[in-house]
């Protein structure tokens, strides 16, 4: 604005010092439409300001319910795996006990190495 209005000045000082009122009155004309337009640019940037501000509050929002069901799940899994653990324990000291019952040595060892499952695997 400042740049089109020294343009303005510049060509109403050149000449033989006359202002024609005609040009004069085009310039002030342009002058207030790049004012209009300036301002225009400004709320359009206000509007969008505001939108990103609102994405960014839905963006955090969501950031954080996206970790909550993270977290939720990690626990669910930890459960399950202790749950399986448990299982796979109670099974394996049944496995002993029965093979103990029947008089098998090594007992619950015995029962592993049966089973098929080693010391680390479980």
């Amino acid at each position: 604005i400042r740049a089109a209005k020294d343009d303005l000045r510049d060509a109403m000082g050149r000449g033989n010092g006359r202002v024609d009122a005609a040009s004069l009155r085009l310039d002030a004309g342009s002058a207030m439409g790049m004012q209009i337009r300036a301002h225009q640019a400004v709320l359009r940037l206000a509007g969008v300001h505001r939108r990103l501000e609102v994405a960014r509050a839905r963006l955090m929002e969501s950031t954080r319910a996206r970790r909550a069901i993270e977290v939720l799940r990690e626990r669910r899994l930890e459960e399950w795996r202790a749950e399986e653990k448990r299982i796979e324990s109670a099974q394996l000291d049944e496995a002993g006990t029965m093979l103990a019952a029947r008089g098998a040595p090594g007992g619950a060892d015995a029962a592993r190495r049966g089973a098929g499952i080693a010391e680390g695997n479980a």
